[in-house]
């Protein structure tokens, strides 16, 4: 990770959520930040503070104003501390030791890091795909699957998409898996003119009709198509991922949103 994206160079908070407005830099030209570096840019407020505004993350020599700091009361020292091991994805168990925090400091902060996620891709949203790439499209099922007389499965539907090549991708919690709800966000994520591949289900029958081509492999069959060679592995793979990373680590279902975010943004920045 280059030294100017220690916090993805926040740069501003906006009205609606705590927002990272990031800047882009070529990561071949800068070093990346070591902890012990950290801890000698932390050594004295006025040294935070000077390298805060030397790459952005600050505006003013209050350290505070207009800035990823803004309206909280933790130390700037801290504040760098949990967003560095956010970003390098260390346990909250050793952040809590290490800083002398509470649990629910801690949660609260990670749980912010991810909400900024959401503003990162608002802030440079592009459509994935175009003339001859591929994007593979699949919807799962996340969370427990459990049976009661008269009610529904629990759980959460997941829409997502992946550029074969580039692994550019997006995901979304939806509430249906509709013809209508997940054409528009094909439409709204993926570059006419893409080939999608696509199983069999029937809310993806109209794609030739929408300006993509459109190739389906019947996974009740095989795993990859005989004829065309058509496959959806790579994000069969992802999901695969992601549902052992949430056995392992949990989540809540109002966190859905964020934590596949989270997995664009690192994705975006290689730090999965």
């Amino acid at each position: 990770m280059n030294i100017h994206e220690i916090s993805y160079v926040i740069v501003n908070r906006n009205v609606k959520s705590a927002g990272f407005v990031y800047k882009h830099y070529n990561v071949n030209t800068e070093m990346p930040i070591k902890l012990k570096d950290l801890f000698i840019i932390c050594e004295s407020i006025e040294k935070i503070i000077q390298w805060c505004i030397s790459i952005g993350l600050i505006l003013d020599l209050t350290g505070r104003n207009g800035s990823w700091f803004q309206g909280h009361n933790l130390s700037l020292e801290k504040i760098l501390f949990i967003t560095y091991f956010w970003i390098y994805k260390i346990d909250q168990e050793f952040v809590k030791h290490e800083l002398s925090i509470c649990n629910q400091t801690i949660v609260d902060w990670y749980n912010y890091c991810r909400e900024v996620c959401i503003e990162i891709l608002k802030t440079d949203s592009e459509k994935i795909g175009g003339d001859s790439v591929i994007v593979e499209i699949d919807e799962s099922k996340f969370g427990k699957r459990k049976y009661h007389k008269g009610r529904q499965v629990e759980g959460q539907w997941v829409f997502g998409g992946i550029e074969r090549d580039s692994k550019k991708s997006f995901f979304a919690t939806v509430e249906n898996r509709t013809k209508e709800t997940l054409l528009k966000l094909i439409k709204d994520n993926i570059k006419p003119g893409t080939t999608i591949i696509s199983d069999c289900w029937k809310a993806y029958d109209c794609l030739g009709s929408e300006g993509f081509e459109h190739l389906k492999v019947n996974h009740s069959v095989n795993f990859v198509d005989p004829e065309t060679g058509a496959h959806t592995n790579t994000i069969e793979s992802t999901w695969r991922a992601l549902k052992n990373h949430y056995q392992k680590y949990g989540t809540v279902k109002s966190l859905y949103d964020t934590d596949f975010s989270q997995y664009c943004v690192r994705k975006i920045y290689n730090r999965l």
